[in-house]
């Protein structure tokens, strides 16, 4: 299988806010999510839209997109960005087969 990792593009947003919206609520659980506080879907999707516009110093949120084989399987995003000294980044699996592979170690 071939790996890729590259920049969130504006039509990667539904697949991430769908990843969110229609999760378990057992892995939102365990992730620490509240889907009381997620924002409305097209609050969700404007906010991440404009965080795409931005110059990469002035990001709120940074997204890569992961791929296997050319297709979208995940993602990390990296939030409370302190540009040039720290970031906190998660890695989300969006299809359950995916998960537990070592893709995300890169032993595929």
């Amino acid at each position: 299988m071939t790996q890729n990792i590259r920049e969130m593009h504006l039509g990667d947003i539904h697949r991430i806010i769908d990843y969110f919206l229609n999760a378990d609520p057992v892995l939102l659980g365990r992730m620490g999510g509240d889907p009381e506080k997620f924002p409305k879907r097209e609050k969700w999707r404007q906010i991440l839209a404009q965080d795409v516009e931005r110059s990469v110093p002035e990001k709120k949120f940074y997204y890569v997109i992961w791929e296997l084989d050319g297709c979208p399987v995940g993602h990390s995003n990296i939030n409370k960005i302190t540009f040039g000294k720290e970031a906190y980044m998660h890695l989300h699996l969006w299809d359950p087969m995916v998960r537990s592979n070592g893709y995300a170690r890169g032993n595929s």
